[in-house]
């Protein structure tokens, strides 16, 4: 969806090598009930004011007194272009703070009032992609927003495959009903089987769900689809240890060494085959 920056690629790629996919919790049936999927949602869910109250205590007094003035002029603002303008500001303020949940709260909050479709996307992809950096506890907040502003992005321009694709992740990911997520993706790739982000979506919710040999066949659909793409390349290798194919994933990862030059990256990859030889053994 081309929201992450190089440093957070990087961590990524990191996770990845790790074995630990930065998208998911532990590994657990696809077939969620919905019962436990609120549970686990509601437990670890928090109001967006006793979020912001406890950062405050912790927030350097200068910053604060800053953002006071612009939760001021929020509250005393009655047009929509002076709420967009303070909710922006504080975007800004708690992103320099790296505060990240707020910061998305306070995007998410701005797009809204915008209200148009490619707004409320940007939004929305926004909150979906800090949600993967934050805590388990601000996670949900970060997940409400992004379902929110992609299904009225999606509302007002049904036209637009990537908000769907990160609206059908979101569903899968954060909220009480993943199989309309999941059922999301499968209608993408079957009107377009070369969409490259519902594929990528779908082998790794077959990963997270334990299915590893269908994240295989997927990965490898993908690299004919996307040839000599490193981000395939490296999740297939993932696919491959995981499912118990050390030899095939050192195969894929040797591969990949050929044609990357990144060697922050390639570093990490040759750590993870001497991994892999080693419990091969």
């Amino acid at each position: 969806m081309g929201f992450l920056s190089k440093g957070q690629w990087i961590a990524l790629i990191s996770v990845i090598l790790l074995g630990v996919l930065l998208w998911f919790a532990p590994k657990k049936s696809e077939n969620f009930t919905e019962a436990e999927t609120k549970k686990q949602s509601n437990s670890g869910n928090f109001s967006f004011e006793s979020l912001k109250d406890s950062i405050k205590k912790i927030t350097d007094p200068n910053v604060l007194s800053q953002i006071v003035l612009f939760e001021q002029n929020l509250s005393k603002s009655s047009n929509s272009q002076g709420r967009i303008s303070a909710f922006d500001s504080l975007s800004t303020l708690w992103k320099n703070q790296k505060q990240l949940a707020l910061s998305g709260w306070y995007k998410s909050q701005s797009a809204l009032l915008k209200n148009t479709s490619s707004e409320l996307a940007k939004a929305g992809e926004l909150c979906y992609s800090l949600a993967k950096f934050t805590s388990p506890k601000e996670r949900p907040l970060l997940m409400q927003q992004a379902i929110e502003c992609l299904e009225k992005s999606y509302a007002l321009d049904s036209n637009t495959v990537s908000v769907k694709v990160a609206l059908a992740s979101c569903y899968v990911e954060g909220s009480a009903n993943p199989m309309k997520g999941i059922m999301m993706l499968r209608d993408i790739v079957q009107k377009d089987s070369s969409n490259f982000e519902a594929q990528v979506q779908l082998g790794l919710f077959a990963m997270q769900s334990g299915q590893y040999d269908k994240a295989v066949d997927r990965f490898k659909k993908l690299q004919k689809i996307v040839p000599n793409n490193n981000e395939v390349d490296l999740y297939l290798a993932q696919a491959y240890a995981e499912s118990g194919n050390k030899n095939d994933a050192i195969s894929v990862l040797n591969e990949f060494l050929k044609k990357s030059k990144d060697q922050v990256i390639n570093a990490q990859v040759n750590n993870y085959i001497k991994q892999l030889k080693t419990t091969n053994q």
